[in-house]
């Protein structure tokens, strides 16, 4: 399991996900929180895409009590999960 919760954490999985063959990329929109907001929004959104390119498998997740649809629905449409 790799998480992206800081800017360091979000450089460093571009590190390993490189020595990666094989993995599932689990998109949390909840990562588009408010509370999420101390990291820069496109900086989230180029990881996600950076990953998308190499994932086997992409599974897409959300809590509405923790990220507001208006804010998942923008989130969901930066990501280039067709590209």
């Amino acid at each position: 399991v790799i998480m992206m919760t800081s800017s360091y954490e979000i450089e460093n999985n571009k590190l390993m996900l490189g020595e990666k063959k094989e993995f599932i990329l689990d998109i949390d929109l909840d990562f588009f929180s408010e509370d999420m907001d101390y990291l820069k929004y496109q900086e989230k959104i180029n990881a996600i895409n950076s990953c998308i390119k190499k994932a086997s498998l992409i599974t897409i997740c959300t809590s509405p009590f923790f990220v507001s649809f208006e804010r998942s629905k923008k989130a969901l449409s930066d990501i280039n999960l067709f590209d």
